[in-house]
């Protein structure tokens, strides 16, 4: 079963302070704050986190709601890198049905895109009794 979110996210790394690759933040908005959101950082963005299934997720960023410089550095090579795993907030685990510290896993993964859209699917490691599996 597939179940659509709207959120904010920065684009990062959290090992960096949201520097360099990845998602490095998620925050689940209202539909009216995800329509009105206009970007004015490289590194801010709206998108929408669609949960597929208990092992992945995807997210969908609309091509015209990015900046153009960041399409160009995060979009352009048809790959997304993931520096660090990004723990999701409560908040997210809780709308999608997830366990809570549910993470997206660090990696290279496609994007695919057409003239719209870029989707990426990440896979998610969901923890099981004090560890993680992948």
């Amino acid at each position: 079963m597939q179940s659509n979110h709207y959120i904010f996210a920065t684009i990062g790394s959290p090992a960096a302070e949201c520097a360099y690759f990845g998602i490095c933040s998620v925050e689940l908005v209202a539909f009216q704050q995800w329509e009105q959101f206009r970007p004015v950082h490289i590194r801010h963005v709206k998108a929408i986190l669609e949960h597929v299934d208990a092992s992945q997720i995807t997210i969908v960023f609309h091509r015209e709601s990015l900046l153009g410089i960041t399409r160009k550095k995060f979009f352009a090579s048809g790959v997304f890198q993931v520096d660090a795993p990004l723990t999701l907030p409560d908040t997210v685990c809780t709308a999608l049905g997830l366990c809570p510290d549910t993470r997206l896993m660090p990696g290279c993964y496609p994007i695919e895109e057409d003239a719209d859209w870029y989707r990426i699917v990440f896979p998610i490691a969901v923890p099981i009794v004090g560890r993680l599996a992948a």
